[in-house]
């Protein structure tokens, strides 16, 4: 009889260490899938500071948190706007599209403005042009058509803001 309970008592300890060893090992892997952009970003970085020897890697876009560069360029744009003397009342819509690119998303941000009073285009323009290059940013399309002024401002291949100034 003791040999009975003590081999059921082996059995069961085994069994919940095994359940516990398993438990463990899918909580790491589970962290390890969580954090795996992290962990690339980290070895490209650590690659491309010649650590290794190799040639600098350059990071893709693909890897790059577009998300948080559009988020930041939306912000900067808007204070500029607002600095710029544009008010809450001159803002006749605004929505976002999300967009998707080799991997990536951001959000695409669009601004249809009224002409505010006293609003001179060639100055607003030459301001938001030093605003941009001080931002890392670029001017991707400046168009009139119809009464409506387009703005995109963006980092060349993705569009973050866009303005539609309307003639009133």
């Amino acid at each position: 009889m003791f040999a009975a309970v003590h081999t059921r008592r082996r059995l069961f300890g085994g069994i919940l260490w095994d359940l516990f060893l398993i438990l463990v090992l899918c909580a790491g892997g589970f962290m390890v899938w969580r954090t795996r952009a992290e962990w690339g970003r980290w070895f490209l970085q650590l690659r491309g500071s010649g650590q290794s020897g190799a040639a600098p890697v350059k990071i893709s876009p693909a890897i790059t948190d577009l998300g948080r560069r559009s988020a930041g360029a939306q912000a900067g744009v808007r204070q500029f706007l607002s600095e710029s003397g544009l008010r809450e009342k001159d803002i006749l819509k605004s929505y976002n599209e999300e967009r998707h690119a080799e991997g990536s998303s951001w959000l695409e941000s669009t601004l249809e403005i009224a002409r505010p009073a006293g609003f001179r285009s060639g100055p607003f323009l030459k301001r938001l042009l030093g605003f941009l290059s001080q931002s890392g940013l670029a001017l991707m399309r400046d168009e009139t058509e119809g009464g409506r002024w387009t703005l995109d401002v963006g980092d060349r291949d993705h569009v973050f803001q866009r303005l539609v100034i309307h003639d009133r």
